[in-house]
């Protein structure tokens, strides 16, 4: 007899890095039972209107039915959500992808998963270069296969549980993906927790290099043994579907590389990952590090201030409050880092991406 056949996968990335930011690297995958697969897909594409759907582009344009539409498709679909967060990022995004990596294919080997579909990488100089080179894909996507057989080869994932590699503008289910990534990127880039609400109550946020459960925003994180899905709508009610569940508690950081300082929701986060990473280090509470994001926008506020002053000449610049800021790590990343992580080169801080 035959087993039966696990979900499928589908994951997306988006991350923050900003100058003068920790910034946060985040890996969301969505879990879709093997059977509801074409349904989902269906789905997806209804709520995309026919289009390929990419988040942060409908976002700039307004079409804010559409993001509430697909994320309604994976609270009432998907069988469970994942995100890792690796925070702070300090050599570049490769190396903190593959860490969250690591953690995201453990997490999906004990749920049983058959497929792993990511998002293909690359831009058309990278197209063009794996051409030449007569390879499928360009060359950085084969960093994620060799963390995937690095865990196969010791053993700490099944060998059998596969990892693909599909383009998102032909592949529906990796739009799930990609929407649940904007939206947890959305909550810590601009304090604006509305959108990873609609999916919070099938939802588990693991901090990357210790796998420890964070709290993204007010709702919690949801367990990593509960039951899966389908967590629809009617489960929640038509109110809590259709609304923010709570207001942002303070006022929504700038964003789009207007400023680079930390809202309440990522220093909360940040101090969280911080406590996990360092149990020892003395972090201050989440109640704490929101007033720090508080205080880090007052004080933002006073320098613009000042600034404008200075602009027209007029009274000597308003001081700027001082606030505790959390002590960026410095030192070798790899000492937070499961120690079979294949060798990576650091790659300079890339343009910012959903």
């Amino acid at each position: 007899m035959s087993s039966p056949i696990g979900p499928t996968a589908y994951v997306d990335e988006a991350y923050i890095q900003q100058p003068g930011h920790p910034g946060v690297y985040l890996l969301a995958a969505v879990l879709v039972e093997h059977d509801d697969v074409k349904v989902i897909a269906e789905a997806a594409r209804v709520a995309a209107r026919g289009e390929p759907f990419h988040a942060t582009q409908l976002h700039h344009r307004g079409h804010a039915r559409h993001l509430e539409d697909m994320l309604d498709v994976v609270s009432q679909y998907a069988s469970w959500s994942i995100v890792v967060a690796h925070t702070p990022i300090s050599q570049g995004n490769e190396l903190a992808r593959q860490t969250a990596m690591q953690r995201l294919l453990k997490d999906l080997h004990g749920s049983r998963v058959s497929d792993v579909i990511l998002d293909v990488r690359g831009d058309s100089a990278e197209w063009d270069a794996a051409a030449a080179k007569g390879l499928p894909m360009p060359e950085i996507n084969y960093r994620d296969r060799d963390t995937y057989r690095s865990l196969a080869a010791g053993k700490q994932i099944s060998h059998r549980m596969r990892l693909i590699h599909r383009d998102d503008r032909t592949e529906p289910g990796l739009w799930l993906a990609d929407v649940v990534a904007w939206s947890a990127r959305r909550t810590l880039a601009a304090d604006e927790p509305q959108w990873f609400n609609r999916v919070v109550d099938a939802t588990t946020v693991y901090e990357a290099a210790t796998g420890q459960l964070l709290v993204l925003n007010n709702e919690g994180a949801a367990p990593p043994d509960g039951d899966r899905g389908p967590h629809g709508q009617a489960q929640r009610g038509p109110e809590a579907a259709a609304q923010p569940m709570f207001p942002p508690p303070y006022p929504a950081a700038v964003v789009d590389g207007q400023s680079a300082r930390m809202g309440s929701f990522m220093a909360s986060v940040h101090a969280q990952a911080q406590q996990a990473r360092h149990p020892t280090v003395d972090v201050p509470s989440d109640a704490t590090a929101r007033l720090l994001g508080q205080t880090a926008q007052i004080a933002q506020i006073a320098e613009d201030i000042a600034a404008i002053r200075r602009a027209i000449g007029a009274a000597p610049p308003v001081p700027t409050p001082s606030s505790p800021t959390p002590e960026p790590e410095t030192g070798a990343v790899p000492a937070d880092l499961p120690p079979d992580l294949p060798h990576l080169t650091p790659e300079p801080p890339g343009p910012e991406l959903d």
